[in-house]
Order: structure tokens, then C-alpha cells, then sequence
């Protein structure tokens, strides 16, 4: 399968251009967007990050605490350990 971008990444992409634009330069605005798609065989994501790690982090805070969103953190989170878990392993048996 080629590695082209959706109509979907492709929107998204533009989405999160305007809203990184729209954080500006000294103005106290931060952005986090995450878009997923997945067909058969790959999930693809869109990430945009704009503003200061300290901000962006108590944004992260917040949705971490919420009742309606802790628990995509939580699995996502796993996934994450899981994927990192697996990337150590292939490394180590391509060294063999």
C-alpha cells in the first residue's frame, strides 16, 4: 500500500496549521491536536503542538483528570509502554 496522505490528513493537517497560527506570538493560547485514522494495515496520525511546554503540560493535567477523558490517557498510555516495549525488543534482536 503507498504511503499517501488521506483527504482526511490532509484536512487535518490544514486544520492544525490555522490553529498553530492562531496561538500567535505572545499571546497566551496553546494548542494540542491528535487526529488518528486507520485502514487495514496502519494507523496514521496528525500531531500539532503549539505553545509552551509548561502550559501545554496543564492542559495534559486536565485531561488526564477528567472523568470523560482519563481513560483514553490511561489506554493510550499502554499502547504507548507497549509500543516502546516492542521497539526495545526488535533492537536488540537486530543486533543478534
Amino acid at each position: 500500500m503507498e504511503n499517501q496522505e488521506s483527504e482526511f490528513q490532509s484536512k487535518m493537517a490544514e486544520i492544525a496549521g490555522q490553529a498553530i497560527e492562531l496561538t500567535g506570538t505572545g499571546l497566551k493560547r496553546y494548542v494540542i491536536i491528535i487526529a488518528t485514522e486507520q485502514d487495514d494495515e496502519i494507523t496514521r496520525a496528525v500531531i500539532a503542538v503549539s505553545g509552551s511546554s509548561k502550559d501545554l503540560s496543564t492542559g495534559i493535567a486536565e485531561f488526564a483528570t477528567r472523568d470523560e477523558t482519563k481513560s483514553i490517557l490511561a489506554s493510550g498510555l499502554k499502547k504507548a509502554h507497549h509500543k516502546m516495549m516492542l521497539s526495545a525488543i526488535e533492537g536488540v534482536i537486530n543486533k543478534s
